[in-house]
């Protein structure tokens, strides 16, 4: 049982990590958008891996399901910490881009929603722990799904859209 909160700690280290010191390569427009979009891609995997574990959690009603159903939100608290700084960092490097370039930069404003989208997922799937009222669970899921409409938006993790001028 110990197993799996050392595990979680150490991802979330890495990805915290790679928030504080992430290295500025990649896109030619704003080289931090492809840094922040992995990081991002890395909370989101975190985000959905708990919601099986939600179900199994809220499945039985015994002690130690209560110890699990503690264990999760305070994972997802942790989680909500990481969104929120990652949000913060982006919206920071928006407004340099800002500042320098008069123009706000589009992928990191995404990326920035879809921070907010994991936020508002993960908090009902928190809330869904707490009362274990299912409408919360449907909550948690249109959540994903307005995630997922906002990763088409994005360009892909590595790739660079093409731009032509006359």
């Amino acid at each position: 049982m110990h197993v799996f909160p050392v595990r979680r700690l150490l991802i979330l280290g890495i990805v915290f990590a790679g928030l504080v010191l992430g290295t500025e390569t990649g896109d030619a427009d704003n080289p931090s958008a492809k840094v922040y979009r992995q990081q991002l891609l890395g909370l989101e995997s975190q985000v959905r891996a708990l919601v099986p574990r939600v179900d199994s959690a809220m499945a039985n009603n015994d002690a130690k399901s209560l110890e699990s159903r503690i264990a999760l939100q305070e994972e997802i608290l942790a989680t909500q910490k990481l969104l929120h700084r990652l949000e913060e960092t982006v919206m920071e490097s928006n407004l340099d881009v800002l500042k320098s370039e008069a123009r706000n930069d589009k992928d990191l404003l995404l990326i920035s929603q879809c921070c907010m989208a994991l936020d508002f997922s993960i908090q009902a799937e928190d809330n869904y722990i707490s009362t274990q009222d299912r409408s919360f669970r449907g909550i948690a899921v249109d959540g994903l799904k307005l995630v997922d409409t906002i990763k088409k938006l994005m360009p892909q993790v590595g790739t660079r859209q093409a731009e032509t001028k006359p």
